[in-house]
């Protein structure tokens, strides 16, 4: 359909020519504002172009001193590139120079505690044994120490420890053995201990030829005549070693009877008697001598068996012993009466 076109008012004519000439205007405002801009930048482009120059000159001459480096002037990680760094200051400012004394004081500054901290580190690994075991499992292991001669605690892989003389060693073990005992008994159990040294000593010392050597009828007789004699002054040796046998049964009487404590009984103590006044026995001396010897080997095994019981529970796990000897025969005195 054709349309006939409609003339435009006079105002519609004066706004359409208004709106184009501010169109116009302001494309002619922006292309003289990018010639502006493009003017500015090519002036500083061309200012900064031999500073650029030289930056890349610097640059250039940087990568061509680090390619002449090792590892091409990067510093290697750990120990190995401090130790690279020290060399190239040494390199640089001479061995003599403050520079390079004052780098080195700082890397074996670094290194004695990098070393100090693996030592502590290895020690740690080494004494892991000890540092998780038992109280009693670390006693043991101080008293293997001290058995092969190395003081408690300084000894581990590697590291033989502090060496000990024998007077050390056996010291410490004493006082080792001491603790020990201390720990697993009580007072009265310890003094126990000590009574049955003290009568396992007499016992060892004690002649028992020289104690029964006046038993019997005969030996009777010989004793009132020797008794007599003495009375000079003129002592018979025999006589004289009798009465200091009698003097140590006398003491060993009182040991048994501390030993025993209130245990004893009356049969124990009418042994004890005869036991200080052999002149009573009336069998030879052989057979005097035999059962003195049956009831010393009572009282030492005994007292061994009692210090064994305090020190281990071995003692405790033993089958009893079976004996076929008749019991009058293996306690003459009345130990177990």
């Amino acid at each position: 359909m054709f349309r006939i076109p409609i003339p435009k008012t006079g105002g519609e004519v004066l706004n359409e020519g208004i709106r184009n000439l501010m169109e116009r205007l302001m494309r002619e405002k922006q292309i003289e504002n990018e010639a502006q801009y493009r003017n500015a930048t090519l002036s500083l482009q061309q200012q900064e172009l031999p500073s650029q120059i030289e930056l890349r000159k610097a640059q250039a001459n940087k990568l061509n001193q680090q390619s002449d480096l090792p590892f091409g002037g990067r510093m290697m990680p750990g120990a190995a590139g401090k130790a690279l760094a020290l060399f190239m200051v040494k390199r640089k400012y001479g061995e003599n120079s403050p520079e390079y004394k004052e780098a080195k004081e700082l890397y074996d500054l670094d290194k004695r505690r990098s070393e100090q901290t693996i030592n502590y580190q290895e020690s740690l690994m080494n004494s892991q044994g000890k540092r998780y075991a038992t109280p009693l499992g670390k006693r043991a292991q101080e008293e293997q120490q001290i058995a092969e001669g190395v003081m408690p605690g300084t000894g581990n892989n590697g590291n033989p420890g502090l060496s000990l003389t024998p007077q050390q060693r056996d010291k410490l073990k004493g006082q080792y053995d001491l603790k020990d005992l201390k720990d697993t008994t009580d007072s009265g159990v310890r003094q126990r201990i000590l009574y049955s040294k003290n009568m396992e000593k007499t016992l060892n010392n004690l002649n028992v030829d020289d104690l029964t050597s006046y038993s019997g009828i005969k030996g009777s007789a010989e004793l009132l005549k020797d008794e007599a004699f003495s009375q000079t002054g003129n002592i018979p040796p025999r006589y004289l070693k009798y009465k200091q046998s009698l003097t140590a049964a006398d003491t060993l009487a009182k040991q048994v009877r501390q030993f025993y404590g209130d245990s004893i009984t009356p049969g124990v103590q009418e042994g004890l008697k005869q036991l200080t006044n052999p002149t009573t026995w009336r069998e030879h001396p052989k057979v005097a001598k035999e059962r003195f010897n049956a009831f010393k080997k009572i009282l030492l095994t005994e007292a061994k068996t009692f210090t064994d019981a305090a020190h281990s529970a071995n003692i405790y796990k033993e089958e009893p012993i079976t004996n076929s000897i008749k019991e009058e025969n293996n306690d003459p005195f009345g130990i177990r009466s």
